[in-house]
């Protein structure tokens, strides 16, 4: 079965494996004609799962950081009174660079906070 997703910036095509038997399902519900609200619960499922799943199949560096690392990272620019670049808040990747390049001064901070000494 082949399914088509056409998005503004891209158009791509993918094939989508499945068997004989949910081929013919499927065919069977997109053209039951006697049941309309039955058809529409239907696509209403399908444009609701189908984002979610695409997302669940986007590389994990490009999606958007969980809320506990954007937590930790409003505390590290808190800390050091910086500012958060938009990539970071936006991917996962963009976080992972963000936290790498200020975590180690973070940790100093907190250290020096804790025990009142520098180095």
């Amino acid at each position: 079965m082949r399914i088509r997703i056409i998005g503004e910036d891209f158009d791509w095509s993918i094939d989508v494996e499945t068997s004989d038997m949910r081929r013919d399902a499927l065919s069977l519900q997109a053209n039951l004609p006697s049941d309309r609200e039955f058809r529409e619960r239907f696509c209403t499922l399908l444009a609701e799962e189908i984002p979610s799943m695409l997302y669940r199949s986007v590389d994990r560096g490009l999606r958007t950081p969980d809320a506990g690392l954007i937590n930790f990272a409003v505390e590290v620019a808190r800390t050091l009174g910086i500012g958060i670049p938009r990539e970071a808040l936006r991917y996962r990747d963009g976080m992972k660079l963000f936290l790498a390049e200020h975590v180690s001064r973070y940790n100093e901070c907190k250290r020096v906070r804790a025990d009142g000494t520098q180095r």
